[in-house]
């Protein structure tokens, strides 16, 4: 248990690196490029306003654990724009030390956003260790790579 806390960011740039590398020719049109948005699902809820992402970015839906058990029939419902890249379990560290926290892990839900659309929702769907079933909507803005290169 104690190399898991090092698996899940190795695995995140593992994957990244050869999702971005590939071994076909075409390899350099499926990169991640751009920016990274993290919804953390079971903090507030739903959200405040549109989170903003990018053609060819990448958005990580994130479940925490409850009462140290993941939650139950976790489910993250996207739109078309979106492509499923997989889903991760990971464990909460201690920043300093690395050691493993008490009270669970986290499960990561991995999108890569393909096509632009001014909003585009995202429902996440759990049942936490005790208690009843809960369903989170979130709001996400995908620009053209190149419109959001022209904001920055």
């Amino acid at each position: 248990m104690r190399s898991l806390k090092f698996i899940a960011p190795l695995f995140v740039v593992a994957f990244g690196v050869s999702y971005a590398l590939g071994d076909d020719s075409d390899s350099k049109a499926d990169q991640l490029k751009g920016r990274v948005a993290v919804i953390h699902a079971m903090s507030a809820g739903g959200g405040s306003g549109p989170t903003p992402l990018n053609v060819g970015g990448l958005l990580v839906v994130e479940i925490t654990d409850s009462g140290s058990r993941p939650p139950k029939n976790m489910s993250v419902k996207v739109g078309r724009a979106f492509e499923r890249l997989g889903q991760l379990r990971g464990i909460h560290t201690d920043k300093n030390s690395g050691k493993p926290l008490m009270g669970g892990g986290y499960t990561w839900f991995l999108f890569k956003p393909v096509n632009k659309s001014d909003m585009e929702t995202v429902e996440v769907t759990y049942t936490p260790a005790e208690g009843s079933p809960k369903t989170e909507t979130y709001k996400v803005k995908i620009s053209d790579a190149k419109e959001d290169s022209d904001e920055n």
